[in-house]
């Protein structure tokens, strides 16, 4: 009885045992599965930053901005994205210039001109010109874009509106276009200097500073027209012109002044035809009756060329 007690307590023992050990090799072999896989993971997102800072500095060289500027433009798949792009570009920021045209009815030149030299300051803009004759005043006006609507409704509420007109012009294209070429040109710039460093023949280096002196006058006047077209589009341009009420003006001016004015105008037109009449008379008048003068001198003058030769065909007649 003891014997076989022992047997089948040996027996459960290397049972447990060999549980224990076949528990032990799963479990390690899953500890091992699971150790290889955070290095997988580990060089993979290492890979994925490494490609990713590859892509970045190739996106980052000019000669890849070419490369996919070539690509895009030679597919249609490229030249539809481009398209979307512009698309996207006018409906998100367009780029406008506004021009505005009050013509206003005062009493006062002087107030209204003060007036509307103050709306101007307080709306951010500035007074470009004013001409005031004292029956008349005119005014160009300088104020920022955004604040275009606002101006045109203040100065409507200066004085009496007698017509008023405005303009939207948009040169959204003619923006984008001349901003892609100034980046071209900066790094047409920057290559061409380049090269001057690098260059070590005397040919070489005439050749790249010809090449570097024609890119920068470009630049320079292109930069130059895309300043003048950003204040274009920054600042609106409103012109004011404010008149006397016809009952307010002076009486002589409505009718001495504005005769002599008239006589004057006529007087200066008619001088002005008599001075282009004397000089024709001068330049061709002139020469013109010297030549008839020479001709009849040669021919029926002193010297007579036609009178002799009509002398000698009578004289041979005769014998």
């Amino acid at each position: 009885m003891i014997k076989l007690f022992s047997r089948s307590a040996l027996f459960t023992t290397f049972c447990a045992l060999a549980l224990v050990a076949l528990s032990g090799s799963s479990c390690s072999a899953r500890s091992g599965g699971s150790g290889s896989s955070p290095m997988k993971f580990a060089l993979t997102e290492a890979s994925d930053e490494f490609a990713g800072e590859l892509d970045g500095l190739m996106a980052a060289s000019p000669e890849s901005r070419g490369m996919d500027a070539k690509v895009s433009g030679g597919s249609p798949a490229g030249s539809a994205d481009q398209a979307r792009s512009k698309e996207g570009q006018q409906r998100d920021g367009r780029k406008l210039i506004k021009t505005g045209d009050l013509r206003l009815e005062s009493r006062d030149l002087a107030k209204a001109e003060a007036s509307i030299g103050a709306l101007t300051r307080e709306l951010g803009g500035y007074v470009a010109s004013s001409s005031n004759s004292g029956t008349y005043l005119s005014m160009s006006l300088r104020v920022p874009q955004e604040k275009f609507d606002l101006a045109l409704s203040s100065l409507k509420a200066s004085a009496r509106l007698l017509s008023k007109s405005e303009s939207v012009h948009d040169v959204t294209l003619q923006y984008v276009d001349m901003e892609s070429r100034i980046a071209t040109k900066k790094i047409l710039k920057e290559r061409y200097t380049d090269y001057l460093r690098r260059a070590t023949k005397v040919e070489d280096l005439l050749a790249v500073e010809r090449s570097l002196n024609d890119v920068l006058s470009e630049l320079e006047s292109m930069e130059s027209s895309f300043k003048a077209l950003r204040d274009q589009i920054d600042y609106a341009t409103i012109s004011v012109g404010v008149e006397l009420p016809p009952e307010a003006q002076p009486a002589s001016e409505r009718s001495i002044v504005r005769g002599i004015l008239k006589v004057w105008d006529g007087f200066l037109g008619f001088l002005n035809f008599l001075v282009y009449a004397i000089l024709f008379i001068i330049l061709f008048g002139l020469p013109s009756v010297l030549l008839l003068g020479l001709l009849y001198w040669l021919c029926f003058g002193k010297i007579g060329l036609v009178r002799k030769f009509f002398s000698l065909l009578s004289g041979k007649r005769k014998q």
